[in-house]
């Protein structure tokens, strides 16, 4: 990739690619593929006074990319002679060629009034600096005009606001890649699944990571397959009225599992997935069946008035990505971590604690808020804990979902939060 968008030139010896798109999933190297195209920047692509700028969508992952930048120096004599690092301003300056690289949060104030020679736009798809991030865009777009020949990359992992900055360089990524545009120096690289590929296969996966089995061993790919497949899956539709939740749970777990269930958790599960009214599927063989839950998502959808879908990214990112492809439906990624749960956490727990959470005494649910309690981190968030050996698959369905109900503006009747 590095090789054709910096080797394919013109006939005039100039380079032809100004734009590099690449769109690509989590864990395939992408941090470390900025700081390569940022230090080429600096050290090789323009011998005299480059600046180079990377602006990605946190101080953390800023400091990511320039940790990743100063280790490919400090493992090389050569490059260690000629550039030196400004920990403390995430700056690089290179003496040979007169050049600077420095990198940028977006969820900080736009650079202005530069003339940078390369820019690299990390998580352009991320919508946490959504303000700001089409401001930083332009204004290093415009940056660029006093340069003979600029480069911009734009790199990413999947987004889910269809109305951001980072789906329209999506769209256009994808409209020249398959020839409807014609944009002959923009060089679009997208690595994703097809339509309708198959979310439990080796080979979808291999499609969509290019550093299937280098970085990311198979092994991580067949344990996360299996896993979803094997264990209990859980989602729930949460309906804020008034100053109360009301929540319609859904329960997945395969046939076979049953027994060993019941007697692991001393509970009648055969019993409550005989009820229609618990909503418990038990789907046959020994493996979760990942279509019965879409098929189930869809009946949902249809009988609501579906807002979004926030979802758990980790097991279910095929799926959801099917659901927006297909069907249209607006899904919004959750991160599962501490700091990005812990006011949701908060919400549960008071909703719980004055009986604000409505159910219509779902036996699974019960048993799930039962097998589960909170405590704050070190840092101060409040996380969910469950027994050892006990389900709270809806309790964790329905705080990522409550992390969409606190992001509306005003609650009401009339929306139905998903995940």
């Amino acid at each position: 990739m590095i090789a054709r968008f910096f080797g394919t030139v013109t006939p005039d010896g100039n380079r032809q690619y100004r734009y590099l798109s690449l769109w690509v999933p989590r864990r395939n190297g992408k941090s470390f593929l900025l700081s390569i195209l940022c230090l080429y920047g600096l050290i090789v692509d323009e011998p005299h006074g480059p600046h180079v700028v990377c602006v990605a969508n946190s101080v953390k992952q800023a400091q990511t990319v320039f940790d990743e930048a100063c280790q490919i120096i400090n493992q090389s004599e050569e490059l260690s002679a000629i550039c030196k690092i400004y920990a403390h301003t995430k700056v690089i300056k290179c003496h040979e060629t007169n050049g600077i690289m420095e990198v940028i949060s977006g969820d900080g104030k736009a650079k202005l009034g530069k003339n940078y020679s390369l820019c690299c736009f990390d998580e352009c798809a991320d919508t946490n600096y959504a303000d700001n991030q089409r401001k930083i865009y332009n204004a290093l777009v415009y940056s660029q005009s006093n340069r003979a020949q600029p480069i911009f990359a734009t790199l990413s992992s999947a987004g889910h606001d269809r109305f951001g900055l980072g789906f329209e360089q999506y769209q256009l990524a994808k409209s020249i890649a398959s020839g409807q545009i014609t944009q002959e120096n923009f060089l679009p690289i997208i690595y994703e699944a097809p339509p309708g590929a198959a979310w439990d296969s080796l080979e979808t996966a291999k499609q969509c990571n290019p550093a299937y089995g280098i970085t990311i061993p198979e092994s991580d790919y067949r344990q996360a397959i299996e896993q979803a497949k094997k264990d209990m899956s859980a989602y729930t539709i949460l309906i804020p009225s008034e100053d109360k939740v009301i929540v319609l749970p859904r329960f997945f777990l395969p046939e076979s599992r049953l027994a060993r269930i019941e007697e692991d958790e001393h509970i009648p599960l055969k019993l409550w997935a005989d009820d229609p009214g618990n909503h418990i599927t038990a789907t046959a063989g020994d493996l979760i069946d990942q279509t019965q839950i879409k098929t189930a998502l869809l009946e949902d959808c249809k009988r609501f008035d579906v807002l979004s879908i926030h979802y758990d990214p980790t097991l279910a990112e095929l799926l959801m990505a099917q659901l927006r492809e297909e069907e249209g439906i607006n899904t919004v990624e959750v991160r599962q971590t501490p700091a990005s749960l812990s006011a949701a956490t908060y919400h549960f727990e008071t909703l719980v604690c004055e009986k604000r959470l409505t159910h219509s005494n779902n036996p699974m649910l019960n048993f799930n808020v039962a097998s589960t309690s909170t405590k704050k981190n070190q840092q101060g968030n409040l996380i969910i804990q469950k027994i050892e050996g006990k389900h709270n698959d809806g309790v964790s369905a329905i705080i990522t979902g409550l992390v969409g109900i606190l992001a509306l503006p005003k609650l009401s009747d009339e929306l139905v939060m998903w995940l």
